[in-house]
Protein backbone atom coordinates (compact mmCIF):
# COMPACT_ATOMS: atom_id res chain seq x y z
CA UNK A 1 0.00 0.00 0.00
CA UNK A 2 2.85 2.65 0.48
CA UNK A 3 3.92 1.81 -3.05
CA UNK A 4 0.57 2.69 -4.48
CA UNK A 5 0.37 6.07 -2.19
CA UNK A 6 4.23 6.83 -3.50
CA UNK A 7 2.89 6.62 -6.68
CA UNK A 8 -0.44 8.48 -6.39
CA UNK A 9 1.78 10.99 -4.56
CA UNK A 10 4.18 11.01 -7.87
CA UNK A 11 1.48 11.57 -10.27
CA UNK A 12 -0.27 14.70 -8.29
CA UNK A 13 3.56 16.09 -7.84
CA UNK A 14 3.39 15.81 -11.79
CA UNK A 15 -0.18 17.17 -12.62
CA UNK A 16 0.44 20.18 -10.24
CA UNK A 17 4.25 20.62 -12.15
CA UNK A 18 2.84 20.55 -15.46
CA UNK A 19 -0.13 22.94 -14.79
CA UNK A 20 2.20 25.27 -13.45
CA UNK A 21 4.21 25.58 -16.91
CA UNK A 22 0.54 25.62 -18.74
CA UNK A 23 -0.34 29.12 -20.14
CA UNK A 24 -3.36 30.31 -18.91
CA UNK A 25 -6.54 30.58 -21.65
CA UNK A 26 -8.36 33.86 -22.23
CA UNK A 27 -11.95 33.38 -21.99
CA UNK A 28 -13.96 34.54 -24.93
CA UNK A 29 -16.68 36.94 -24.61
CA UNK A 30 -20.25 35.19 -25.68
CA UNK A 31 -21.73 37.27 -28.99
CA UNK A 32 -25.24 38.41 -28.72
CA UNK A 33 -27.75 36.28 -29.62
CA UNK A 34 -29.55 39.01 -32.40
CA UNK A 35 -27.04 41.16 -34.44
CA UNK A 36 -29.03 43.02 -36.49
CA UNK A 37 -26.81 44.37 -39.70
CA UNK A 38 -25.54 47.73 -39.87
CA UNK A 39 -27.81 50.01 -42.48
CA UNK A 40 -25.23 52.37 -43.42
CA UNK A 41 -23.72 48.71 -44.80
CA UNK A 42 -26.09 47.52 -46.39
CA UNK A 43 -26.84 50.58 -48.50
CA UNK A 44 -22.97 51.11 -49.11
CA UNK A 45 -22.89 47.41 -50.19
CA UNK A 46 -26.29 47.82 -52.80
CA UNK A 47 -24.39 51.18 -53.98
CA UNK A 48 -21.19 49.54 -55.28
CA UNK A 49 -23.00 47.28 -57.35
CA UNK A 50 -21.12 46.83 -60.60
CA UNK A 51 -21.61 45.00 -63.61
CA UNK A 52 -19.17 42.15 -62.49
CA UNK A 53 -21.29 41.71 -59.42
CA UNK A 54 -24.04 41.26 -61.60
CA UNK A 55 -22.09 38.64 -63.88
CA UNK A 56 -21.48 36.63 -60.54
CA UNK A 57 -24.88 37.13 -59.45
CA UNK A 58 -26.37 35.61 -62.79
CA UNK A 59 -23.94 32.75 -62.43
CA UNK A 60 -24.69 31.89 -58.94
CA UNK A 61 -27.85 31.76 -60.13
CA UNK A 62 -27.02 29.74 -62.96
CA UNK A 63 -25.20 27.33 -61.02
CA UNK A 64 -27.87 26.99 -58.36
CA UNK A 65 -29.89 25.75 -61.23
CA UNK A 66 -27.74 23.23 -62.54
CA UNK A 67 -27.25 21.82 -59.13
CA UNK A 68 -31.28 21.92 -58.87
CA UNK A 69 -31.93 20.20 -61.77
CA UNK A 70 -28.98 17.45 -61.28
CA UNK A 71 -31.47 17.02 -57.63
CA UNK A 72 -34.34 16.24 -59.50
CA UNK A 73 -32.30 14.38 -62.29
CA UNK A 74 -30.93 11.98 -59.49
CA UNK A 75 -33.86 11.53 -57.36
CA UNK A 76 -35.90 10.59 -60.56
CA UNK A 77 -33.39 8.06 -61.99
CA UNK A 78 -30.99 7.06 -59.21
CA UNK A 79 -29.87 4.03 -60.32
CA UNK A 80 -28.76 5.56 -63.67
CA UNK A 81 -26.84 8.42 -61.52
CA UNK A 82 -24.97 5.80 -59.96
CA UNK A 83 -24.01 4.15 -62.68
CA UNK A 84 -22.96 6.42 -64.22
CA UNK A 85 -21.16 8.14 -61.10
CA UNK A 86 -19.23 4.16 -61.38
CA UNK A 87 -18.26 4.36 -65.23
CA UNK A 88 -16.90 8.18 -64.97
CA UNK A 89 -14.69 6.79 -61.74
CA UNK A 90 -13.80 4.18 -63.93
CA UNK A 91 -12.49 5.93 -66.99
CA UNK A 92 -11.01 8.90 -64.59
CA UNK A 93 -8.91 6.49 -62.78
CA UNK A 94 -8.04 4.57 -66.46
CA UNK A 95 -7.01 8.53 -67.31
CA UNK A 96 -5.38 8.94 -63.82
CA UNK A 97 -3.35 5.74 -63.91
CA UNK A 98 -1.47 6.98 -67.51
Amino acid sequence: MTRARNLQDEVSQLRSDANKDRPKRKRRAAKPASVEPDQDAEQEVSASVTPETEKLKDLSRQLNDLVNNAEDGIKDHPVAAVLGAFALGIVVGAALRR
